[in-house]
């Protein structure tokens, strides 16, 4: 037992020196957002409550009734998962009025279980299943937001690398695991177990931290939703018109071009042209940009030039970052960039 403590005791340590700094690094942010601004305050009340676990080293501390009270003061972490996941979809939702209601429950279940000494097993049972309830809450609007935003800025924007919001499926994967860790440890009280909770909780907000630090928000515009049951066809008078202007203007080879960029362009609203990629084009605005950046700039430029670098024929073709022409190009093409030239030499050497 001493040993998995001395383990415990460590990861406690080092669990609340990541927190800090990662707290300091982006907080003292000059151009930071309000969701860095946001993100960094979580990470303080996460370095505040990894503190307060060092009690728990602390020869005969680590027992039930102390447990009790370290289990209902890590529910209130659960929180800032919820700030965390609104502040993404929904810029600005956080307030003094919401957080307080978030808050409430919380504190609640805490009072109780202070002034009413006689039934403090019972709060437990209760402030458990609350926290699982709202534990799948969040999951539960998490996965059906996130799978919304994806899909707006695929239908909306060309360049995703700061607003696109994939990588919160693989923090949900350790939120989970996180939480089934954290009730288990609740009730069988086994440091060894904690020190897993520490390593995977650590695992998630590292990942956080690399995709949250640059990480914009956007506020989702509210479009029309497409009703595939008409009998006829909506006519669309700028049909064909879209792909000749984007086409023969190279509007692809702007890195940061909308969709409203070229609704503008053809004299339309966002919805219709929204409409018309997904029901005439039958594809995102997103991937249709990025194929004909690498049918019309990419493509050609390295079979002409073989001696360009990759990141300059990424950034030449209208890509924001080498992962975005990477995984654009792999997609398109069924191989990376790298192999298919390669290949394309080793072809022309034959």
């Amino acid at each position: 037992m001493t040993g998995v403590m001395t383990i415990f005791s460590f990861l406690i340590g080092v669990a609340a020196a990541f927190f800090v700094t990662c707290a300091l690094y982006i907080l003292t942010r000059p151009d930071r957002t309000r969701f860095q601004t946001v993100l960094g305050r979580i990470f303080v009340v996460w370095a505040l409550l990894s503190v307060k676990d060092l009690v728990l080293a602390f020869p005969g501390m680590y027992r039930q009734p102390v447990l009790d009270v370290v289990f209902l003061i890590d529910g209130w972490s659960v929180a800032t998962f919820t700030v965390f996941l609104m502040e993404i979809v929904r810029p600005g939702w956080t307030d003094v009025i919401k957080l307080l209601l978030v808050l409430l429950p919380f504190w609640a279940n805490t009072v109780v279980y202070f002034v009413w000494p006689a039934g403090r097993h019972g709060i437990i049972l209760v402030y458990t299943w609350m926290l699982v309830a709202f534990a799948l809450a969040i999951l539960a609007v998490g996965f059906v937001t996130t799978r919304r935003h994806i899909k707006y800025v695929r239908a909306n924007f060309s360049n995703i690398d700061n607003i696109d919001v994939s990588w919160l499926r693989q923090v949900f994967f350790f939120f989970i695991a996180g939480q089934l860790l954290w009730l288990g440890v609740s009730f069988a009280s086994n440091p060894a177990a904690d020190c897993c909770y520490y390593v995977v909780t650590l695992a998630m907000w590292m990942m956080v931290l690399r995709y949250g630090y640059n990480f914009r928000p956007i506020v989702m515009q509210p479009v029309e939703p497409v009703d595939e049951s008409e009998a006829e066809p909506r006519q669309y008078s700028f049909a064909g018109q879209v792909e000749r202007v984007i086409k023969e203007e190279s509007l692809y080879l702007n890195p940061n071009l909308t969709l409203m960029d070229v609704a503008k362009r053809v004299g339309t609203n966002r919805t219709y042209m929204s409409e018309y990629f997904s029901r005439v084009l039958q594809d995102t605005f997103y991937d249709y940009i990025n194929r004909l950046r690498l049918e019309n700039m990419s493509l050609p430029t390295m079979r002409e030039h073989p001696e360009f670098t990759l990141e300059h024929v990424a950034q030449i073709s209208g890509f924001n970052s080498m992962s975005t022409f990477r995984r654009a190009f792999t997609k398109h093409t069924g191989m990376s960039p790298g192999q298919w030239r390669r290949e394309r030499l080793a072809g022309c050497d034959e």
